[in-house]
């Protein structure tokens, strides 16, 4: 009995090595892994409440092995991230980016311009947004957008006519990413402003509040899995084409162990991940009244601008949290 006991913290080490690599090799591969992407994953500390007891009262040479679980579940499996990137930031021109998802109907508009009145970014970047609606906070901006796609600017912006060439890009680009050439003291940057699509309508038809899982239903996740690569894929074509430095920010409704996320912009620098501290959360949901949250939301940039700093701003009203940045262009 005590021999099984004292092995449970290996057990539990071993069981959070087998979560990182389901999510790190299967999510957005597997529709169960993709299951496994957007649930809390704080249910994996569950045992914590257990094991440390355990190894505190009955065999403490079994805390550098608990130890090394709670990092496993703090930094590979909840995606703790610390600023590693700050002391080498570059020197070089500043700017700072800010982009939300405002879900329409439910910003508040005063949270917004009281947000952008008090951290002054340089470029904007929103998505499910109407300008009418946001018009009054972006005063000071150049403004370009679409039917829900906007992006603000302090420097002059204008269209990129590669986008409308005699080969026009692919209709989901069109849908799900704008791009603008704004040009800056220092040169010319391209800021993207993306919202791709969300898995939310599979999930809720593969989850069940009675069983947990209707399998019968997996291929509405696998349908929302196959649309999601599609319209990344094709945003990505049109991202390589551009040779100035590109800012590209916005809800990629994919976290970063995605593998559509790791595929098509794991060669963009991630600011949050290269210069934020914590999880980083960005969209707050509940699972029966229990909430938790992930971080889908990003912003990105190509190898010639360097993120500094990143951080996440208090809410304006959608169930999407800003993410802002600070980036360094060499």
């Amino acid at each position: 009995m005590r021999g099984s006991a004292i092995a449970l913290p290996w057990l539990y080490v071993l069981s959070l090595l087998l979560v990182w690599a389901a999510l790190r090799f299967l999510a957005d591969r597997w529709w169960f892994g993709t299951v496994m992407l957007f649930s809390p994953r704080w249910i994996y500390s569950l045992p914590l409440p257990a094991l440390v007891p355990l190894c505190l009262f009955w065999d403490r040479r079994r805390w550098p092995v608990l130890l090394l679980g709670i990092v496993m579940l703090l930094f590979p499996v909840m995606d703790f991230r610390l600023p590693w990137g700050r002391p080498f930031a570059p020197a070089g021109t500043g700017y700072r980016v800010l982009t939300c998802n405002l879900h329409y109907e439910e910003c508040d508009l005063e949270a917004l311009r009281f947000l952008i009145a008090r951290e002054k970014p340089d470029f904007i970047a929103l998505q499910d947004c109407r300008y009418e609606a946001v018009q009054a906070a972006l005063t000071e901006y150049r403004v370009l957008h679409g039917d829900q796609l906007l992006v603000a600017s302090r420097f002059p912006l204008r269209e990129i006519d590669e986008l409308s060439g005699p080969e026009p890009p692919h209709d989901y680009a069109r849908e799900h990413a704008a791009f603008y050439a704004a040009d800056t003291p220092a040169g010319q940057l391209i800021i993207g402003c993306v919202h791709f699509p969300s898995p939310r309508y599979g999930l809720s038809n593969v989850l069940d509040r009675r069983t947990g899982i209707r399998l019968s239903r997996k291929q509405f996740l696998r349908q929302d899995i196959r649309l999601r690569w599609e319209v990344s894929s094709a945003v990505k074509e049109i991202a390589e084409k551009f040779s100035a430095p590109l800012i590209l920010a916005g809800d990629f409704n994919a976290p970063t162990e995605s593998a559509i996320y790791r595929d098509h912009w794991s060669s963009y620098r991630n600011a949050f991940s290269r210069a934020g501290f914590g999880f980083g959360r960005t969209f707050e949901c509940e699972v029966r009244n229990i909430p938790f949250g992930v971080r889908i939301d990003h912003i990105l940039c190509s190898p010639k601008i360097t993120p500094a700093r990143c951080w996440i701003g208090p809410s304006v009203g959608s169930e999407h949290l800003p993410v802002l940045a600070d980036l360094i262009c060499e």
